[in-house]
């Protein structure tokens, strides 16, 4: 095994005990060290990406930070938030730059683009109604739309894929252009199931959250480009907050 993926298995062992010994918010601490380590390590690997990128970066970052802000989340949070999804902004476009494997967006043109976020939907239709069902049985259900609900759903839809999923994946890449069999489900694993472990939920709710929505979100990132995840996951937490409020 490459010392990368055994070092990403003991880390992600360590996430695990994590979760099983301690309660609150130290899994979701312990994953944004995690992604920020990586982030650091490839952007030593790889340096700065240009201007465009550092802009895109940035934009991303003020997204998540206003969202955060208008949230429920506190300062704190949403600082660490932040400097997380601009590290992993960072890192993230500096290896799409260096390498090419990772795509922010598949095409650069209009149709690109407008076919990415097309992708992206179609997923999310399937998933609200997913989510929708689950959440129902334990919530209740009274759909209220408000403009600031929707900026809610911006801090997980960048942040989250950025911060907890493609750093994953470019670190991965950078190590493996053309990752084995065995090497393509260690990747898939730390796409999915680091972010599910990182929410507040029992053992066996990360396991089910991983592999209903994290997966998906994994294959929009790695077949498609990380624009259709992204818009996916923005249109899933949007419905969410706008039927349930949480």
């Amino acid at each position: 095994m490459k010392r990368p993926y055994l070092f990403l298995w003991i880390s992600f062992a360590a996430l695990i005990l994590c979760k099983l010994l301690f309660t609150g918010d130290l899994s979701a601490l312990a994953v944004f060290i995690w992604s920020a380590f990586l982030s650091v390590f490839l952007l030593v690997k790889n340096r700065m990406p240009g201007k465009k990128s550092i802009v895109i970066s940035v934009a991303f970052t003020l997204l998540v930070a206003v969202s955060g802000a208008l949230g429920k989340n506190n300062a704190f949070g949403t600082v660490l938030f932040s400097v997380c999804t601009l590290l992993s902004s960072l890192a993230v476009t500096s290896e799409a730059e260096k390498s090419g494997r990772v795509k922010l967006v598949r095409s650069e043109d209009k149709k690109g683009l407008l076919i990415s976020l097309a992708i992206g939907a179609a997923a999310a239709v399937l998933l609200i109604v997913i989510n929708t069902l689950a959440m129902g049985s334990s919530n209740t259900i009274a759909p209220t739309f408000e403009p600031v609900r929707v900026l809610w759903a911006v801090q997980p839809g960048i942040g989250e894929e950025m911060v907890m999923r493609a750093v994953f994946m470019a670190f991965c890449l950078h190590h493996t252009p053309k990752p084995s069999k065995a090497q393509s489900f260690a990747m898939y694993m730390m796409m999915s199931m680091p972010h599910a472990l990182g929410h507040n939920m029992d053992m066996i709710g990360c396991l089910i959250s991983g592999a209903v929505f994290g997966l998906p979100f994994s294959f929009l990132q790695r077949k498609r480009d990380i624009s259709a995840a992204i818009f996916s996951h923005f249109l899933v937490d949007t419905a969410r907050f706008i039927i349930f409020g949480v």
